[in-house]
């Protein structure tokens, strides 16, 4: 594993101030020469339900070593979630969770580093949020228990350790969480896992001459992005996927580091976009094409039952390091799916913009390079005290002409009111319930925030930049809520 021990190693509470201590390849690097593995079937995470006791519904994931082969004639060493169990050579298990239960998540470190585990977009006190303040050691377990309590959605987990968590994940420490509640299992949408309600995780990775996960950027690939060479969907190299012929819905997260994703397909096929970050949209979208920068979640249908192609491909572009490349290639099968007229409308929620509402403003960048409003991340100082269940406008802007950022908010979400000042330039996934969003050099949007859970100071929330880089060399924050 020489090439995670390229990263500098950090104690609890130090920052990577000092960029050039990394030692990286070339920015201008040459793509090695491999051989990938495409065209094999697509791994679909297992949905994992966990196991039901005494009213929860308790899951048991082991962070691992493990080994996959995606160049042929090479093993690549990677990190996962179940490797034993559910034989997945890097991610994890998609959990099953569904509104009003109770659950209990042990997380068992089998791993040579500290880590954490964090709940990406669930609503829950600071003490079941897995930040960087709840770190598990090799050898050791921490829980998360809650209630659920929010709309159906797609989030996921993934390391959070102060530092490393742009490595950890880099070697493959992720997974999908599916959120299901009544309401939306009313509306007659394609939900059979595996069959026409496909989860897709999307990354990008650069590897070296052995085929091993090279994660060594230069300081200049810290603030501009650390691009891959390869775009891995599910961990696979081009897979391909049969599907049935009728509707079906795909769960789209980019889990890359740095790269900001236009997803579409070859043939220009129109899709609908169902769902955001944390749940189904006011209304469904009819799209070509959809952007997600890293963390962003999104819901789609596609119509594979009255189209002349029998066979078509999902690709995605790379806006900021231009990679292109298949992401899926899809098969459409003789036997009919289960879906063959799903909803085009539904109740819009009651969401309405508050009239006015106290204001915080969060600067990323600036003169004062990877930080928010000029401080680098403490794990010993709070930022900001929020109170429990008000509503605030939180203003994020970012000050930077040539830096592209986004920002993550623990514990709860927000609606997306204006960007760059007008609710017209919203994109279709960003109008309903999010938990990140995209700013693009020099631009802001208004938010509209209120936390429902409480965390203190010994477990505080954070918001952050969710290119991981960033968030690692110290563009993050803490808040309590009470």
């Amino acid at each position: 594993m020489a090439s995670l021990g390229s990263w500098p190693a950090l104690r609890l509470g130090e920052r990577l101030n000092d960029y050039s201590a990394v030692v990286g390849v070339p920015s201008a690097r040459q793509k090695i020469a491999l051989t990938p593995l495409t065209g094999q079937p697509l791994a679909v995470p297992p949905l994992y339900p966990g196991d039901m006791v005494a009213g929860v519904r308790q899951f048991e994931l082991y962070c691992e070593p493990s080994a996959h082969e995606l160049f042929a004639g090479m093993v690549t060493n990677t990190w996962a979630v179940n490797h034993a169990s559910s034989q997945l050579p890097m991610l994890g298990p998609m959990l099953a969770l569904r509104r009003g239960e109770s659950v209990s998540i042990r997380y068992h470190n089998n791993l040579p580093e500290t880590t954490t585990m964090h709940g990406h977009g669930m609503a829950v006190p600071g003490p079941a949020d897995g930040g960087p303040h709840q770190r598990i050691a090799p050898g050791d377990s921490w829980t998360a228990s809650y209630t659920v309590d929010q709309p159906a959605c797609t989030n996921w987990y993934h390391p959070h350790e102060e530092g490393r968590t742009a490595p950890h994940v880099y070697y493959g420490l992720a997974g999908m969480i599916r959120l299901d509640d009544d309401q939306t299992d009313a509306l007659g949408l394609p939900q059979t896992h595996g069959f026409d309600d496909i989860p897709l995780v999307i990354q990008d990775r650069v590897f070296d001459d052995d085929g091993q996960f090279l994660y060594a950027p230069t300081s200049q690939e810290i603030r501009m992005g650390y691009f891959g060479d390869y775009i891995l969907t599910n961990g696979q190299i081009e897979p391909v996927l049969n599907v049935p012929r009728g509707w079906v819905r795909f769960r789209l997260l980019n889990a890359s580091n740095s790269e900001i994703w236009r997803f579409y397909f070859d043939d220009d096929r129109r899709f609908i976009v169902i769902a955001g970050d944390n749940g189904l949209l006011p209304k469904p979208v009819d799209a070509r094409m959809l952007t997600l920068s890293p963390a962003e979640r999104a819901e789609i249908l596609v119509d594979c039952s009255r189209w002349y192609s029998e066979h078509f491909d999902l690709r995605a572009t790379g806006i900021r390091g231009g990679l292109q490349q298949r992401v899926l290639s899809i098969r459409v099968e003789n036997g009919a799916g289960l879906v063959r007229n799903p909803p085009v409308s539904w109740p819009e929620d009651d969401f309405q913009p508050a009239g006015s509402a106290p204001l915080r403003t969060f600067d990323l960048g600036g003169q004062g390079g990877l930080r928010i409003n000029g401080r680098l991340m403490d794990m010993n100082y709070i930022n900001e005290q929020v109170p429990l269940n008000q509503t605030e406008f939180w203003r994020v802007r970012s000050t930077n002409g040539m830096m592209h950022h986004n920002f993550h908010v623990h514990g709860g979400g927000f609606r997306i009111l204006s960007r760059d000042g007008s609710s017209k330039n919203l994109q279709p996934h960003e109008r309903g319930e999010k938990d990140v969003v995209y700013l693009p050099p020099g631009s802001e949007v208004l938010l509209q925030v209120r936390f429902l859970h409480p965390a203190g100071s010994q477990n505080p929330f954070m918001y952050h930049c969710h290119f991981l880089e960033h968030e690692d060399a110290g563009m993050m924050g803490q808040f309590t809520v009470t």
